[in-house]
């Protein structure tokens, strides 16, 4: 796996370097210097479905131990295949539906690994393409930020990449869209319902006096201690015995982590936006709120990921669109600071993703 981490990274240098030659060229503006964006752009998009294509193949066909919660899921396909139908009260009705879905293809819990891989990479893969004009850079970070969650917390995962469609839809004023989307999302895990915070959000001027005051309430959930969590068992029921397990009460060292690299991606936003945008204000508080709500339960660090994700594609687009001598060194920072936090984890705290050793599903 420590190879795949170095060439990501040197492909990642190469993007940045794409990146640069692509904007020399725009600048110069002559029949050249036009010819030498096209190849660029062309060089870019092939380096980008090559890397994509191959996140795919290593998330779809892994073993099944690859991923701290892959052999559970492969139960779980089994178990609600062996029903035939949707069963309420258990897992999330689109998650399952979804489950009965592939089984039309086959049985076998690998398609499950299959299907949900292809619909993420999809989903990214299209919304890069779309909206971000730096794709081997963006796809590249990712791989950063993205590949252990992909492998891992399967349900999770597709309700984020379907929220990242609900925020660009907010973004446009596509409102409606945008809840229809996160309903969506809470149909493949109850987590996405948590956007509906930013929808609500975005009718409200975010300023910093009423920053204090939520984060102030922040605070005096956190003192209220079982009250909180007390809460949480009642509107998330089906999740009871989350509240019940150590490793969801604990996982300080996993918060603070997060929260630099947090940290770090802010100022980065901060320093390379052209103007104050209410949504993307709302998100970035609402990131850190959550994170703040870990250090009291690490439940809430699933939900910070939400977030922290969208977060990352903001201050990606901003750098894109930022033209100053500093540009490129905040690509680099930004790339750094990602790669560096998934290589801490991986070699420190290799339980917390199960990546490492990797092997494919088909060797012993």
């Amino acid at each position: 796996m420590w190879y795949i981490f170095f060439i990501t990274f040197i492909l990642s240098i190469c993007a940045i370097y794409i990146a640069f030659l692509r904007e020399k060229a725009m600048v110069a503006n002559s029949n050249f210097a036009n010819k030498l964006n096209k190849q660029i752009k062309i060089s870019d998009k092939i380096l980008f479905l090559i890397i994509i294509f191959t996140l795919f193949l290593l998330s779809a066909f892994r073993h099944p131990k690859i991923g701290s919660d892959t052999e559970t899921y492969t139960k779980i396909f089994e178990f609600i295949i062996g029903n035939g139908r949707v069963v309420f009260n258990s897992y999330e009705v689109g998650f399952q539906s979804f489950c009965l879905f592939l089984s039309i293809f086959s049985n076998d819990p690998q398609i499950l690994l299959i299907g949900s891989s292809l619909f993420c990479y999809l989903l990214i893969g299209i919304y890069i393409e779309k909206y971000v004009e730096d794709k081997t850079f963006a796809i590249c970070l990712v791989f950063a930020v993205l590949f252990g969650q992909i492998i891992n917390i399967i349900r999770q995962m597709m309700a984020m990449v379907i929220l990242l469609w609900a925020y660009k839809a907010l973004e446009n004023k596509k409102v409606l869209f945008s809840f229809l989307l996160t309903f969506l999302a809470f149909l493949f895990h109850t987590s996405g319902i948590s956007f509906l915070l930013v929808i609500i959000a975005s009718y409200i001027k975010f300023n910093k006096k009423i920053f204090v005051y939520i984060l102030l309430l922040v605070l005096i959930l956190i003192f209220s201690g079982e009250f909180l969590t007390n809460i949480l068992k009642k509107i998330f029921y089906m999740y009871a015995n989350y509240f019940n397990d150590d490793r969801i009460k604990t996982g300080i060292l996993a918060t603070l982590l997060a929260i630099i690299r947090f940290g770090i991606v802010l100022s980065i936003y901060i320093q390379t936006r052209k103007e104050s945008n209410n949504i993307h204000n709302w998100i970035f508080a609402i990131t850190l709120f959550f994170y703040v709500l870990a250090l009291y339960m690490n439940l809430f660090d699933r939900v910070a990921a939400i977030f922290f994700m969208i977060c990352v594609f903001i201050t990606m687009e901003n750098m894109i669109n930022y033209t100053t001598k500093n540009k490129y060194l905040y690509y680099f920072s930004l790339l750094v600071v990602l790669f560096v936090y998934q290589l801490v984890t991986l070699y420190f705290r290799p339980e917390w993703n199960c990546i490492y050793p990797y092997k494919f599903y088909w060797q012993v």
